[in-house]
């Protein structure tokens, strides 16, 4: 029986993931009236066309043939996708293998270099620990030697709360006792809190000087810094939460066995032992601290790092030059506590987006820290330095589609450039040697600000989008412009070719005038500012200040945030291991979903079936398939 004439001819083009899209039949040009010939259109994608009935209305059995192999054709396809997968799959291993092989490579040169390492001679000649104890411990020291120095020993120090951040706010209340009070105020509270208890009526004070968390108190004799430590009445009249500080010295002894105390709660036990194995407290040494240093949401191993911190400079200087016993086991493996490794672990510190490093120190294989959470930039200029001056860590949150390193001709500048849809920002870690105080001629910042100079003009011209230019870093250079009222002629002069470049390029300081930057470690109460941070965008910043902590250094770190709006990596979705997918549960899957078959007689009937099948393939694939394991080796 001959197929009654059909209507108009309907294209029903697939994509690879079998939906279905139906052109208007105005949008084509087609004639309504009805055709008993099919029409086929071709397209980038395989398509068909399908007659959907007669001019009753009904589905004629050649018309659902025809359909069921267009679905033939998208399971078909679908194959191949899983095919190309698997294959996908198979160069992924692959390349897995090679970097695992090249990895291992690595470890073999690395274990070679620390053999020819450790066959070099020592300096000093190894002694056996018979020749120790028969010497009482090696050299004499002297009873005395753990003793302040005879300035130190006139001279305590307080501690006292934060109550502004911008030292000029102090003149609003001078009343109040804090940090950074001009001399003569401070001066005033302490000799008055001193006055005030009967204990201290009899101090005598010298002079007042500032450091970083409060002051330090010169008297004229011991017998009155003496009375200031013993009776602590006074610090209670100043208020604020006014404390003794008390100096401590730290060291880290790494590969610690663990099981042999329990800080927690036994933490004077092992204090204790300690100082008993390693005969400290004959010799006038005392561990104020031990700490297990490691993230607090991490469990304590069998071997950790332990942090040691003595009352003075002189039991840190014995551990380090001795190492440590720890129940009959000997330690060499001792520090003082790393900068750098601080810095970069610290939990706070990796919430930031970038961080620009000046004179970093180095690591006991002479590297760079090294973090998986940053990327790590440095000059571009080659040397055979081993420690660089200046350095850039970028979080690997930020994406590289959105920052690159850029070229900058000066072994002590680092820059990198971080573009948006509409500017790019270009940020450079500055770091320029102070000059010498004998030969204040030979040190100029001139080619540093060249190469900076050459940078910008440079990126400037590849890129003509507006640029925003941030520099902050280590300047070493003295001026009343940011550094105060109090600055000598000689320095200011020094500063000249600074403020010059600084004018050319409508650079502007971020920090608060006067903001020390710098607190000498040998010369206690010395502060000046040579850390700076300008931009030619102040309308950028949010907001600048020092930093919450310095790692042990004697700069300040400054944390500045701004308005730059990079484009961060979005979290990728984990990818599938279809080799694992459990495909009788995904047909059992689909089947309940898609439900009983219903009869087809109408095109949005057929839309439909089609898009809920697609549907309900995808869900039970994605949910019967398990997540491809990431690895570290995948270049993918």
């Amino acid at each position: 029986m001959a197929d009654p004439p059909a209507r108009a001819a309907e294209l029903l083009p697939t994509n690879g993931r079998g939906s279905a899209a139906t052109p208007a039949l105005e949008d084509q040009g087609w004639s309504t009236a009805p055709r008993t010939r099919r029409q086929t259109r071709h397209g980038d994608d395989h398509s068909s066309t399908v007659n959907l009935g007669d001019n009753n209305g009904r589905v004629t059995t050649k018309e659902i043939r025809q359909l069921i192999e267009n679905l033939k054709q998208i399971i078909h396809h679908q194959t191949t996708l899983i095919e190309s997968t698997k294959a996908e799959l198979q160069e992924v291993k692959h390349d897995q293998n090679v970097l695992r092989t090249q990895n291992e490579k690595l470890h073999e040169e690395i274990r070679a270099l620390r053999a020819q390492v450790e066959a070099l001679p020592s300096t000093p000649p190894a002694r056996s620990w018979a020749t120790v104890a028969a010497s009482g411990g090696g050299q004499q020291h002297s009873p005395m030697n753990h003793l302040r120095t005879n300035k130190d020993q006139n001279c305590v120090r307080i501690t006292t709360q934060r109550s502004f951040v911008d030292p000029r706010d102090n003149d609003s209340d001078e009343n109040a006792f804090g940090r950074y009070l001009p001399t003569e105020a401070a001066n005033a509270h302490i000799r008055t809190a001193l006055l005030s208890a009967p204990s201290t009526q009899d101090a005598q004070v010298a002079g007042v000087g500032t450091t970083k968390t409060g002051y330090v108190i010169r008297f004229k004799n011991v017998e009155s810094a003496e009375t200031a430590l013993n009776n602590i009445e006074w610090l209670n009249e100043l208020g604020n939460n006014t404390k003794l500080v008390k100096p401590r010295f730290g060291v880290v002894v790494h590969r610690t066995p663990t099981e042999d105390f329990d800080l927690e709660t036994a933490s004077a036990q092992a204090i204790e032992k300690i100082m008993e194995e390693n005969e400290l407290t004959e010799r006038g040494f005392q561990i104020e601290e031990l700490a297990w240093l490691k993230a607090r949401d991490k469990p304590l191993g069998k071997f950790a790092s332990l942090g040691t911190w003595f009352d003075s400079a002189e039991g840190a200087e014995r551990i380090l030059d001795r190492g440590l016993l720890v129940g009959q086991r000997y330690i060499d493996s001792v520090e003082r506590r790393p900068r750098m490794e601080a810095l970069i672990n610290d939990h706070q510190s990796q919430n930031l987006d970038i961080l620009l490093i000046q004179e970093p120190s180095i690591t006991t294989y002479q590297t760079h820290v090294n973090h998986s959470a940053w990327r790590l930039y440095r000059p571009t200029i080659e040397t055979d330095a081993v420690r660089y001056r200046s350095l850039i860590y970028v979080n690997r949150s930020i994406s590289t589609s959105s920052h690159r390193q850029i070229t900058c001709d000066h072994a002590d500048l680092t820059a990198i450039k971080i573009w948006t849809a509409d500017s790019q920002i270009i940020i450079f870690s500055v770091y320029i040697p102070p000059v010498p105080l004998f030969t204040p001629n030979e040190a100029s910042a001139e080619p540093a600000l060249t190469a900076i100079q050459n940078t910008i003009t440079t990126a400037l011209r590849d890129d003509p989008k507006p640029a925003s230019v941030i520099l902050s870093g280590d300047f070493n250079r003295h001026h009343p412009a940011w550094g105060g009222n109090h600055i000598q002629p000689q320095f200011i002069e020094d500063a000249s070719e600074l403020i010059n470049f600084f004018q050319a390029n409508g650079l502007h300081g971020c920090l608060p005038r006067g903001t020390a930057t710098f607190w000498s470690l040998s010369d206690p109460g010395k502060n000046s500012t040579i850390d700076q941070t300008v931009t030619n965008r102040p309308d950028l910043l949010i907001k600048c200040h020092l930093y919450h902590d310095n790692y042990g250094s004697d700069h300040r770190a400054t944390y500045s945030e701004w308005s730059l709006r990079a484009q961060r990596k979005p979290t990728a979705k984990a990818k599938k291991s279809y080799e694992r997918a459990d495909w009788g549960k995904i047909g059992t899957e689909v089947l309940l979903l898609v439900g009983p078959w219903k009869e087809i007689k109408t095109r949005p009937a057929l839309d439909e079936m089609v898009d809920k099948l697609t549907e309900a393939t995808a869900a039970a694939v994605d949910k019967h398939t398990p997540d491809l394991r990431p690895t570290p080796y995948s270049k993918r």
